[in-house]
């Protein structure tokens, strides 16, 4: 049996308004350009353009929507140039609207309760649009006499499950079963910005203590990546942009010290790769105003790799608490997700209690320790050592010399290296270790782990009889 195709035509005489809250859709609205990190969480996830009965009001939804998925700023500028872009600027209330709308903005989460108030909510209003003109359309071709009442009935039923379907159910969300999920596009593979070092949207901190030369190895590592020279092997691979966003040095300062490292990049180095913004005020990226700045400012320059820091400049407050610290990692896990963004940011190490070593872990809230993919810390002598254990293999130097090609150069001797490893994890344990558990804890072959320890069996004995000391 054929089910007939319901025609919107010319509405009966007891015809009614569709209903709608011009109030409500300004507020959506006004809440989305004036907090547009409410966007995706608040607003987004549960409003579509069918939401608004005012066409003015859904071009400028569309225009949101557009910007949104570009990752573009959201504001009432950028939304003008959006409609001015579809030709729909005009008829859609001009740019004196849209700052009205800013203007009149209501919180986020008052302008969400607007769109799902049960009732009267933007939600239930659209529900009762679809109802009516379902309705409008079933009276419509009721009267087509050739239309036959099962024919109708079928239809009516039909369109009814769907809106029912579509009211209980609401949006669709993520989800899918493990064997399509692992049978999708095969982008499991390494996703490298710099080759066996940092990989797309991983997330690093580099710490240190004062004046050792944590900002001179992050400027140096800006300059290398955005020239496509490994920082490490100093072999040539695809250049990345890098956004340097210093909020510890002035201008003049940064430019001396980048001036050399600009030298001996060369013609490697495609300027516009390397955008360099000094802020000394820092960020306080609790609050919208600063994490809006920081959006804008990524989303401006597009950098593949964003090197900023030091940590405790990233939010106002007491660096050690979690609501003056937390906000700010949640506001770069943001960017990291809508751009595609890497990480990488300097932290001070925190101060030795009682005149003992100092930590290699950053100085501020916990979270800091369980926020990055791996953490790094550089010591005085050069020493690179892992203070947050990698979620999987890099290859990364263990040991940096001063001076020469760079301000930093790695020693890559490959037997050096070993004996590094093997060292610091005999230093660090707690007690003397046997040849086995180094080499599980440095995953060298306990082969070589035993002859490496021969080689140096002199230091092996100073360092044990340190442990027996301390026992």
């Amino acid at each position: 049996m054929s089910v007939t195709t319901l025609h919107a035509g010319p509405p009966p005489a007891h015809d009614r308004n569709p209903p709608g809250n011009d109030a409500y859709e300004r507020a959506a609205l006004g809440a989305a350009l004036a907090y547009p990190r409410g966007y995706p969480t608040l607003l987004a996830e549960h409003t579509t353009a069918s939401l608004f009965y005012q066409p003015a009001h859904e071009n400028i939804w569309h225009a949101i929507s557009a910007l949104a998925a570009r990752s573009a700023p959201i504001d009432p500028l950028t939304v003008g140039e959006e409609l001015r872009r579809t030709k729909t600027l005009t008829r859609s209330g001009g740019q004196t609207y849209l700052h009205q709308l800013h203007a009149e903005a209501p919180q986020p989460e008052v302008a969400a309760y607007y769109v799902a108030e049960p009732g009267t909510g933007l939600h239930a209003l659209a529900a009762r649009r679809r109802a009516q003109n379902l309705a409008l359309r079933l009276l419509n071709a009721s009267d087509d006499a050739s239309c036959e009442p099962d024919q109708l009935l079928a239809t009516l039923r039909e369109h009814l499950d769907a809106e029912t379907a579509r009211d209980v159910h609401g949006p669709t969300l993520p989800g899918t079963d493990v064997d399509t999920f692992l049978a999708q596009a095969d982008d499991d593979h390494y996703d490298w910005l710099i080759p066996g070092f940092l990989e797309r949207q991983d997330r690093a901190i580099l710490t240190a203590g004062e004046g050792v030369g944590k900002s001179t190895m992050l400027r140096q590592w800006a300059v290398q990546t955005a020239a496509g020279i490994h920082p490490f092997t100093g072999e040539h691979h695809t250049p990345a942009k890098v956004l340097l966003l210093d909020l510890e040095n002035s201008e003049r300062q940064t430019r001396r010290k980048l001036r050399p490292l600009r030298i001996q990049a060369g013609a490697h180095l495609d300027p516009a790769n390397l955008v360099v913004v000094c802020k000394v005020d820092g960020l306080d990226l609790t609050t919208d105003t600063d994490a809006t700045w920081l959006s804008r400012l990524v989303s401006h320059h597009q950098p593949d790799l964003l090197i900023t820091g030091p940590v405790y400049k990233l939010a106002g407050g007491d660096p050690t608490r979690e609501e003056d610290s937390k906000p700010a990692a949640m506001a770069l896990d943001r960017l990291r997700a809508e751009h595609d963004l890497t990480l990488l940011i300097e932290a001070h190490s925190a101060k030795a209690n009682g005149g003992g070593k100092r930590p290699k872990e950053p100085y501020g809230w916990s979270g800091w320790l369980r926020w990055p993919e791996f953490g790094l810390n550089l010591s005085e002598e050069g020493d690179l050592t892992h203070w947050r254990g990698m979620r999987d293999e890099r290859d990364i130097p263990m040991h940096f010399n001063r001076g020469g090609t760079w301000p930093w150069n790695p020693v890559i001797n490959v037997a050096e290296m070993r004996w590094m490893q093997i060292q610091r994890v005999i230093q660090d344990a707690p007690k003397k270790l046997t040849q086995r558990e180094i080499a599980d804890a440095t995953k060298i072959p306990q082969a070589t782990v035993s002859r490496v320890m021969a080689e140096h069996a002199g230091e092996v004995t100073v360092l044990n009889h340190r442990h027996e000391l301390e026992g």
